[in-house]
């Protein structure tokens, strides 16, 4: 009588491998598709809770946050949210996203003693200010040695993966280069803040834009999404456009346009991409999401905005108050 066989032949092991390694080929797809679904969603839910952070902002002072002076001032705790006020719209939103003791860094001190807690607060991160995505909340290296005007050195800064909507103006840092104040003293002048006409979307440096200067209603308006980050630059430092403290002012850190015209550049949203050349791909709206970037709108809604998106309706949906026309060449 023949024993009985208590295993597996070679033949049948091999079998038994290469049919759970076809079902783990099969799966992790799918698997890999319901993640990146959850993060998409988490990422959505980010940029809804910025956009109404931004409403209540405009309920309790009177206007939509402004983006500051230029990108080399950071936030002063002792400056409210006023034209004296150099912080973007970040630091202007911290008390109306339950963040209030970071906006508070650093409150009542003066000289070097202050610029120490600036810097230490330029290195705080904030959860849902970056895309689950893309990377870790966490602050980054610092390698270019940023000291803001205001500030002090920070070896790491905590950084937002998403910005505000500056609506269609081509060169995005500019004007804001040329005309924010040099001094805190110097916001109280003629030129500042900047006339309504001058900008179209709804952050803007030194802007007093109110939910009524929206004339194009808020649930067709861009106010915060998604921004192009290169992956190879999401944790070191190096980006075109992420190199600074999200505590900053008007920057391309923290401000993307939706800039169109005919024959000329279109600065639709791009998917994160490694060499991109040219410095303007870092005006644009983008995202880690496969299908299109998360954009908020004015009154909170949400929208996934495909990176095909018609270049022309895309402009339309930053602009504040435009009615639907086209752009016209000359117009900033």
């Amino acid at each position: 009588m023949k024993a009985a066989r208590n295993g597996f032949t070679l033949v049948e092991l091999l079998v038994v491998i290469a049919i759970i390694g076809v079902l783990v080929a099969l799966l992790l797809p799918a698997v890999q598709a319901a993640r990146e679904a959850s993060r998409s969603a988490q990422c959505k839910n980010h940029v809804k809770q910025l956009a109404l952070a931004m409403v209540m902002h405009e309920q309790a002072q009177g206007r939509l946050p402004s983006a500051g002076f230029n990108g080399d001032w950071v936030g002063d705790p002792d400056l409210g949210f006023g034209l004296k006020q150099p912080a973007g719209w970040v630091f202007a939103i911290l008390p109306y996203i339950e963040q209030t003791s970071i906006r508070t860094i650093g409150a009542g001190m003066a000289g070097v003693d202050k610029r120490k807690e600036l810097a230490r607060r330029d290195a705080m991160a904030i959860e849902f200010l970056n895309c689950p995505s893309r990377r870790n909340s966490q602050g980054y290296p610092n390698p270019a040695n940023h000291v803001p005007i205001n500030g002090r050195d920070a070896a790491l800064h905590g950084r937002s993966d998403y910005a505000q909507n500056a609506g269609d103006i081509k060169e995005l840092e500019q004007w804001c280069h040329t005309n924010s104040p040099r001094a805190v003293g110097d916001a109280g002048g003629a030129a500042w803040p900047p006339a309504l006409d001058l900008h179209s979307g709804v952050g803007f440096c030194g802007a007093t834009i109110k939910l009524r200067n929206i004339t194009d209603g808020l649930s067709n308006t861009y106010a915060v999404g998604d921004r192009f980050i290169e992956p190879q630059h999401y944790e070191n430092g190096l980006g075109h456009a992420d190199d600074w403290p999200m505590y900053t002012g008007y920057q391309d850190d923290l401000y993307r346009s939706v800039y169109h015209l005919p024959g000329d550049e279109s600065y639709t949203p791009l998917r994160d991409q490694d060499g991109v050349g040219g410095a303007r791909v870092h005006f644009r709206f983008g995202s880690a999401h496969p299908g299109g970037c998360n954009l908020a709108m004015c009154d909170g809604s949400v929208q996934s905005v495909s990176y095909d998106i018609d270049p022309e309706v895309h402009r339309q949906s930053g602009h504040r108050s435009d009615g639907g026309a086209p752009r016209e060449a000359g117009q900033m």
